[in-house]
């Protein structure tokens, strides 16, 4: 190159990067903002690069992971058809573009790399670690992690630029040219570092507005839930009130229709109607009182437990409706299962809840699976107890909200039992959790041996 060209390179590349500088600030987006930077890289009449990959460090496994790797050929794509210039002003991407980027050969071998963060064993560690450019001016030169990447990627002569923001690396980029071999000159190597520079302090704005914008959408989330709580208070409240009103008179009612119903009336229809009455009035007796179970607040009187000795009792309760809808039991109980404290009451309530669940989920009949063993909950023994039928699971999109309050499956149901069965649960410091099994729903219930403290609510 002549003194004269020399001069008329620089001048070009200063202006190319003063457009970079426009065109990398010209977007918050991180995702946007990654595939322009790549792409101007390697914008032919700069450094020369003909692919550009970026690394990025996964800090919860400690190693640097590939982001994404673009080709001059995909990078071009960027500029309008037919244009007799490249001008990074003129550079568009949208999301079908970036897609396309993304669905290349190079790009999908570059999200596979895992590189170890040693500098000792891989260029692109070491450009991390001492934030400076590496050059590698024959890739099959290397050993190890490096050699393994040169021969996956197929690298060319490459150099590693770190990225760095305020205080701190943010990733690697990789350049290299595969294609004509051409060894990567001084020229564009102090091209390639103003280019890391201008790219890291971009990188570096982009992850603090995408950190802010999650921020927001944390409080809004935190908003919207405070504004739900307080509406479920005054709806508790409220229900809580008219199920105390209604309770009354519903007594009388099912008293008089047992009594009807116990009569000869003379007419089967109108005992049969005397006894619909009755039923009816039972169930809705339940519903209030499962409501008013959950509005009002309830202490946990600590005492010793006999888990199986609960269950059974539960499964004594259920077992005339069990019969009747045509389902069996069977059980799997190991035989150390520790004495527990907890408040009996409610721990036989919460499995009670669980086997009417179980039943109504099967109205055409099937099993119930019972087991009960020892298990640990955060670092403490507990008992585990899964309740498993044979009913179909819970749909996807439903099970998330199958412990929210007046939400049920079931048309019948209020949508109480399990909510208040996962509330004691957590009263007594254990866990109420639910997965679909090959036939039906699982509900496992952890328990502490010993629970540290527990409160009433």
């Amino acid at each position: 190159m002549t003194d004269r060209e020399q001069p008329e390179r620089q001048l070009r590349e200063f202006q190319l990067l003063y457009q970079v500088s426009r065109a990398l600030h010209r977007t918050l987006n991180l995702d946007e903002l990654i595939h322009l930077m790549l792409s101007a890289a390697i914008l032919p009449g700069t450094g020369g690069f003909e692919r550009a990959m970026l690394f990025t460090v996964n800090e919860k496994t400690g190693v640097l992971q590939g982001m994404l790797g673009i080709s001059r050929e995909a990078a071009l794509k960027a500029w309008p058809a037919g244009a007799d210039t490249l001008s990074v002003d003129e550079m568009r991407l949208d999301s079908a573009l970036m897609a396309r980027q993304r669905a290349t050969a190079l790009n999908r071998k570059v999200i596979k790399q895992r590189l170890p963060l040693k500098g000792e064993e891989n260029p692109a560690a070491q450009a991390y670690l001492t934030r400076q450019i590496v050059f590698i001016p024959d890739p099959g030169q290397q050993s190890g992690s490096a050699a393994r990447m040169a021969d996956e990627l197929q690298l060319g002569p490459y150099a590693c630029a770190p990225l760095s923001g305020r205080n701190r690396s943010l990733g690697v980029l990789l350049v290299d040219n595969p294609v004509s071999r051409e060894p990567i000159n001084p020229d564009s190597l102090l091209f390639l570092e103003l280019f890391a520079s201008l790219a890291g302090d971009a990188l570096e704005n982009a992850r603090l507005v995408r950190r802010l914008e999650r921020t927001h959408e944390d409080l809004r989330e935190v908003q919207e839930r405070l504004i739900q709580g307080e509406k479920l208070a005054v709806l508790g409240e409220m229900a809580a009130q008219v199920a105390h009103e209604l309770k009354n008179p519903l007594v009388s009612i099912g008293g008089f229709a047992q009594r009807l119903e116990r009569q000869d009336l003379g007419d089967s229809r109108s005992n049969e109607y005397a006894a619909i009455i009755a039923r009816e009035v039972r169930r809705m007796e339940e519903m209030l009182g499962n409501i008013l179970a959950f509005s009002k607040k309830q202490l946990v009187c600590l005492e010793e437990c006999d888990i199986v000795d609960l269950l059974d009792e539960a499964l004594e309760l259920e077992e005339d409706h069990l019969n009747r809808s045509g389902i069996s039991i069977k059980k799997q109980i190991s035989k150390t299962i520790p004495i527990i404290t907890g408040d009996c009451r409610q721990l036989r309530q919460v499995f009670l809840n669980l086997l009417i669940n179980a039943r109504q989920a099967m109205p055409q009949g099937g099993e119930v699976m019972i087991r009960l063993a020892r298990c640990g909950l955060r670092g403490e023994g507990a008992i585990e107890i899964e309740v498993e039928d044979t009913g179909g699971g819970i749909p996807s999109e439903m099970i998330r909200n199958i412990f929210n309050p007046f939400f049920s499956t079931n048309p019948k149901g209020t949508g109480l039992g399990l909510s208040i069965s996962h509330r004691i649960v957590e009263h007594h410091h254990g866990e109420l959790e639910v997965v679909n099994g090959e036939q039906g729903a699982c509900f496992i219930v952890r328990l502490p041996v010993q629970p540290t403290a527990p409160q009433g609510r």
